[in-house]
């Protein structure tokens, strides 16, 4: 119940803290939910910029939170002073208004939270093994030698070989001060109230969108419904099976928004585009201001993610040579064609990357065999007849970001920039969740066009919502699992997370700190547990970040320069083979394991005693068992010689 009480005022007062700091920074006329996210994008350049230089200089992890509370105790007087000198009012309409005006947002982030939890099997799998890497970062930062060197999943230091691009992210490493600094369970504080704030903050983007969309038009809308556009995040919630199936829509890595959007990522993958062009799309000027809010953006999307680097080219490009092409000066029209004919150039140059651009190419093809996007489509062709700048501004924009994405030669510099195939895959992916959103924009629009839309737009809003929402869990009921057996499951484990998995957690650091050594340990990599495959040799550090989880290599590898480093798959196949079969032979080949690498730990799911194990010198230093997982534990450990 802690988790819950104190995640909950800790995110609510920080969405007020990024909403006072963006008032006092931008004008009083801009939404809330605008003034919301200048506040976060200010505050998260100022932790970027400090993260990257800490880690760049492999400097203590508490340097960084002292200056996470600095900077924090710093903005909060900025505040007070910008708002008692300005004389800004920081809250002018009352709570009525506020909640008539907004409340919308705030109960489709806890839709989503309730339709990700339903994805247990997921959850156990810790996302495909990346939560080893994410969520293991939040978790044992604080309590590392060297935090910035040291991989998270495995516990080991690595030597680095050239760049490390992780160097520049620094979205766990922010989070790794409040899951610290509030003492709550990092699973909780991660897929549960992260991962809402994130949904929260998609939807206050894509209000604040619309918002400056519907200003330019000529239709009559009620500020109060704006929010209801917001419903279309529900669709992304669908079952990734579901959504292929059913020709829907098909993006790289979808599953990620149900069970991974608490990954700093997962803001790049869903939102990066609409939180770039929100700030201009209104401007007939560029500005020094604008270059300089551009660099501000990109700094913290890149300290999010790398994988925004592609994302953030084709978008300021595209609004490049859309607002030259929209200048009365015809100096101006021309040199949005030069701009297009360099970046051929570069890209006969440079080169490309024929497998990213098939890659690309294909699963643009495939989504426009699908009823959704046939639909947005039309939808887009027909904005036209809204004669607005702005709506025609945002759909140029949309086709150049598509030309510089998939056009052979001028796409080389995108392709380069992405560096990887997943990469460009995922900027592909914001770029359909961003093409659904305008075209839902627009139907808003059309909705209000009627005579009668202002006694029926919030009724089809909130069946919209109805439906998408039980479309949503029905999708996972009939493509991923059963249901109530996963809420009952989640219901058992509260911790989201086994908690016999924290159970061992706990049990390994009291080993650790009985002992004079380091704990270098070797475990299956996956068990069972509540009926689902449990990735636990990669999140166990989560729960104990004082030893090595030597079993984590074979999804996190190793460098150069420590006792693991020949350590493999096949090593960590002697250990199965001795778990399920443990014949002569194959406790020989655990004994030759043993003698060639430091291991002085091994974790058994089994409650009985292994005598082989006792044979050779360990001794079982606990057990325990969690009839409600159906899974035991057996801690084994020996001195190293």
């Amino acid at each position: 119940m802690y988790d819950y009480c104190i995640s909950t005022v800790f995110f609510s007062l920080l969405i007020i803290f990024f909403y006072c700091l963006g008032s006092v920074i931008v004008s009083e006329k801009n939404s809330i939910p605008y003034r919301f996210i200048c506040g976060y994008l200010f505050y998260s350049f100022i932790i970027a910029i400090g993260g990257i230089i800490i880690q760049l200089l492999n400097l203590s992890w508490y340097l960084f939170f002292g200056y996470t509370i600095l900077t924090v105790i710093a903005l909060l007087i900025f505040i007070v002073y910008r708002s008692k000198k300005e004389k800004i009012r920081l809250f002018p309409i009352g709570v009525k208004e506020f909640l008539k005006k907004y409340w919308f947002l705030f109960i489709i982030s806890g839709i989503l939270i309730v339709i990700s939890l339903a994805y247990s099997e997921w959850i156990w799998l810790n996302n495909c093994l990346d939560d080893g890497f994410y969520l293991n970062k939040i978790a044992t930062l604080p309590y590392i030698e060297n935090p910035f060197t040291t991989n998270a999943s495995t516990g080991l230091v690595e030597i680095q070989n050239g760049f490390n691009s992780y160097i520049v992210n620094t979205g766990e490493l922010e989070m790794s001060v409040y899951v610290f600094l509030l003492q709550v369970t990092p699973t909780v504080f991660t897929r549960v109230f992260l991962s809402g704030y994130n949904y929260f903050l998609f939807a206050c983007c894509i209000y604040a969108f619309a918002e400056k969309i519907i200003k330019s038009t000529s239709i009559k809308c009620s500020e109060n419904t704006i929010q209801y556009i917001a419903s279309i995040i529900l669709l992304f919630g669908f079952s990734w099976n579901f959504m292929e199936v059913k020709e829907i829509l098909y993006v790289q890595d979808s599953w990620q928004f149900n069970t991974a959007m608490y990954y700093a990522s997962s803001i790049v993958r869903t939102m990066g585009i609409l939180i770039i062009l929100v700030h201009f799309i209104e401007n007939n000027k560029i500005s020094i201001r604008d270059i300089l809010l551009v660099i501000l953006i990109s700094v913290v999307l890149v300290s999010k993610s790398t994988i925004a680097l592609p994302i953030i080219f084709v978008t300021c490009v595209s609004y490049l040579v859309v607002n030259f092409l929209f200048d009365d000066k015809y100096l101006k029209k021309i040199l949005s064609i030069i701009i297009l004919v360099l970046i051929g150039i570069i890209g006969l140059i440079i080169g490309g990357n024929d497998y990213i651009e098939e890659l690309v190419r294909n699963l643009f093809l495939k989504n426009m065999k699908f009823y959704l996007v046939i639909g947005c489509l039309i939808i887009i062709a027909l904005s036209f007849t809204f004669k607005s700048k702005v709506i025609n501004k945002v759909n140029l924009i949309m086709l150049i970001i598509l030309f510089l994405m998939e056009s052979p030669i001028i796409n080389n510099l995108f392709e380069k920039l992405s560096v990887y195939d997943f990469v460009a895959a995922r900027a592909s992916t914001t770029y359909m969740y961003t093409f659904v959103i305008v075209a839902m924009i627009y139907v808003y629009l059309f909705i209000n066009k009627f005579k009668y839309s202002k006694k029926i737009i919030i009724p089809i809003y909130l069946v919209a919502t109805m439906m998408l929402s039980l479309v949503s869990l029905y999708s996972y009921n009939n493509y991923n699992g059963k249901l109530l057996t996963s809420y009952k499951i989640m219901y058992n484990n509260r911790k989201i997370i086994p908690d016999s998995t924290i159970m061992l957690g706990n049990k390994l650091s009291d080993l650790a700190d009985d002992v004079e050594e380091e704990i270098n340990m070797i475990m299956p990599e996956g068990v069972m547990v509540d009926g689902h495959l449990h990735s636990i040799a990669i999140i166990i550090r989560s729960f104990a970040p004082e030893i090595r989880s030597i079993s984590a290599i074979g999804r996190f590898k190793v460098s150069e320069g420590n006792d693991f480093s020949n350590f493999t798959s096949d090593d960590q196949a002697k250990l199965d083979a001795f778990i399920t079969n443990p014949t002569k032979e194959n406790k020989h080949n655990l004994k030759i394991l043993l003698e060639e690498y430091p291991i002085n730990c091994i974790v058994l799911p089994m409650a009985e005693d292994n005598e082989y194990l006792y044979e050779i010198g360990f001794d079982s230093y606990t057990k325990f068992s969690d009839i409600e997982g159906n899974i035991s534990y057996n801690i084994y450990y020996r001195a190293l010689q």
